[in-house]
């Protein structure tokens, strides 16, 4: 059985409990493969899940470097039974603007350059973040979505500023984190005042959107790889991983940290 949007799916399955098997249901989460067509020019497909598009799409388009505004994006509608969202820009999309970074990124292989970045993004806030705000974050992650909580099978990102906050889950760690940049970007918030929490580990990939966004402070309850060390240090940004209960550890930039 599948509920009204395909975020989760019940399916049949067979449990083993050392010498008993069991035939029961089990909840899954849902997944779909999406393509995105700008000015009827295929940019990316993608596997997500299937709720917050409209945030998805506009996350990804601007993380990526198709478009510097959520205005630019036109005449957003979705094919929900082939999985297709178009979009008019006022530009045709220059799929030169990104570049493959890596083969074995899962979901998105293109990440913009350091040197696009450096170029084109405005600097950070000089925003202070208390302790405290970082373990508020950490427990909300930390209880889990109720969509987790179901599937076990979705991160989660968290977008939180003093008076917003945006929690929205997806398969898969950037999509999540695409999708919450895009609900901002449609609600027009300025992402230089936000922090972003996510689940999962950070990977070089994920500080790029991060930059790309002007978001000064990014928390992860997992560890980060030696280039989103070294990116975030680079790029002025705080990073904080291994965030568990009312621990955490600072790689780059602490002094955004009271």
């Amino acid at each position: 059985m599948n509920n009204e949007n395909n975020s989760f799916v019940t399916i049949e399955t067979i449990r083993v409990n050392n010498a008993q098997i069991e035939h029961t249901t089990d909840t899954v989460a849902g997944e779909v493969s999406l393509t995105i067509i700008a000015n009827d020019q295929e940019v990316a497909t993608l596997r997500v899940s299937p709720q917050h598009i409209h945030e998805l799409v506009c996350g990804y388009l601007f993380t990526s470097g198709f478009i510097n505004d959520s205005s630019e994006m036109r005449n957003f509608r979705i094919n929900n039974q082939k999985w297709l969202a178009y979009v008019d820009l006022p530009h045709l999309p220059d799929l030169s603007v990104i570049q493959k970074k890596n083969d074995n990124v899962p979901g998105n292989n293109n990440a913009m350059h350091i040197s696009d970045l450096s170029s084109t993004i405005k600097p950070v806030y000089d925003l202070k973040v208390d302790k405290e705000q970082i373990f508020t974050l950490i427990q909300k992650l930390e209880k889990g979505s109720d969509l987790f909580n179901m599937t076990g099978a979705v991160h989660t990102s968290i977008l939180s500023s003093n008076d917003t906050e945006y929690c929205i889950d997806d398969i898969a760690r950037h999509n999540s984190v695409d999708k919450v940049i895009g609900r901002a970007l449609l609600e027009k918030k300025d992402l230089r005042s936000f922090i972003l929490a996510r689940t999962g580990r950070t990977s070089s990939e994920i500080v790029y959107k991060v930059r790309r966004a002007g978001i000064p402070v990014t928390i992860s309850r997992g560890a980060p790889t030696h280039q989103a060390v070294y990116l975030c240090r680079e790029m002025g940004i705080t990073l904080v991983g291994f965030a568990r209960k009312r621990t955490f550890n600072i790689y780059a930039h602490p002094e955004l940290i009271n």
